[in-house]
């Protein structure tokens, strides 16, 4: 990772901005990304946003669908990863929506989390 992360900044931003899918996100892959072990801290936030991705009002937001995704797949649930990219793509206008998970996942490979899953071909 280059520069020096700051998670710290992350989790004022979401303080401020709770239901900020964006900052969530990016604060928990940020979270992972410092320490990225089966039992970090990050899984927590991970889960809270699944919770969040899960309110009735979100359900036909393709980054909602993305972030489902991620989150699941740092939880260790492929199965449920892989079954959100189809609605994310299917929703999505610009390729960014489905860029940005891919992004992540090559990330925590690097980072040795979760790497032969995360560097694995799962195209839908």
């Amino acid at each position: 990772m280059r520069g020096n992360p700051r998670p710290e900044l992350y989790g004022r931003a979401v303080r401020e901005a709770p239901d900020n899918l964006y900052l969530r996100v990016a604060h928990a892959g940020l979270m992972l990304l410092v320490d990225p072990r089966l039992d970090s801290p990050a899984l927590d936030l991970y889960r809270d946003l699944l919770t969040l991705c899960a309110k009735p009002e979100r359900a036909g937001d393709p980054w909602t669908f993305a972030v489902a995704a991620e989150a699941s797949f740092a939880l260790g649930d492929d199965d449920a990863a892989m079954a959100n990219f189809p609605d994310a793509r299917r929703l999505a206008d610009a390729p960014t929506i489905l860029m940005s998970p891919a992004d992540q996942l090559a990330l925590f490979a690097k980072a040795g989390y979760r790497r032969r899953a995360a560097s694995s071909d799962h195209s839908p």
